[in-house]
């Protein structure tokens, strides 16, 4: 009968909600946090299964661009975000968002960019990646390959002002958790929409900001749920 018909209708529809409703329960708060940072960077392909985290490490690996038994927490390459989940953590996907956002204002924010490089270049961000074993291979192997000393002096400023990215972001979080432990993943993002992120800033304001001043407007915006720049490629 007709009834009956719209019965099961009615009953079909509520068994799609429920199955919905069951899939964003079954997310982790982790992967809710890793997709709520990628709708800064809609262009950009985040990669979160370890199917395909280690065919690349096996790639990488093949190609010798890793170092054997090197734990790697996330990684760019050839256009996507690996995010490795077996060592899930609150700063890794906001150090390498951090990446991304610094390889897009390099190229239409310039300004934004040097501030920053800038404001890194007397932390001791700088000394702790020179110390650092693993990436004083990665600058023995681009010593290798010919790479000039500016290019090696560039690339410890961009790595540390990214690891300040993410530390900022860890921070966040920490702080968000400490408050409430059940609902910190929307209390943080509800939190970081009253506060201002950097593309809101002023050219003026951008260049009074301290290096802390500009960590955190940096992740808010990362933070924020919104496309930050037109084009967002990785490079």
């Amino acid at each position: 009968t007709q009834k009956q018909t719209e019965g099961k209708k009615k009953k079909d529809v509520k068994a799609k909600k429920d199955v919905l409703k069951q899939k964003a329960t079954d997310k982790t708060l982790y992967q809710r946090f890793v997709e709520k940072l990628s709708k800064a960077f809609p262009g950009v392909e985040v990669v979160t299964s370890q199917k395909e985290f280690d065919a690349l490490l096996k790639d990488l690996n093949a190609k010798k661009l890793l170092t054997k038994n090197k734990k790697i927490y996330g990684v760019v390459y050839e256009g996507k975000l690996y995010l490795n989940p077996n060592l899930e953590n609150y700063n890794t996907p906001v150090h390498e968002f951090g990446h991304i956002w610094l390889n897009t204002a390099k190229t239409l924010k310039k300004e934004l960019y040097e501030k920053g490089i800038g404001l890194i270049k007397d932390s001791d961000y700088v000394k702790q990646i020179q110390d650092n074993k693993e990436y004083q291979q990665v600058i023995k192997q681009m010593k290798k390959d010919g790479a000039t000393k500016a290019e090696i002096d560039q690339y410890i400023l961009e790595e540390a002002l990214a690891t300040a990215i993410g530390d900022k972001g860890q921070s966040f979080v920490t702080e968000s958790q400490k408050n409430n432990f059940k609902t910190w993943l929307t209390d943080l993002f509800n939190f970081v929409k009253k506060l201002t992120g950097i593309s809101k800033l002023t050219a003026t304001e951008v260049q009074n900001l301290n290096l802390d001043q500009f960590l955190q407007g940096v992740v808010v915006d990362i933070m924020s749920e919104n496309p930050l720049f037109k084009k967002a490629e990785l490079s």
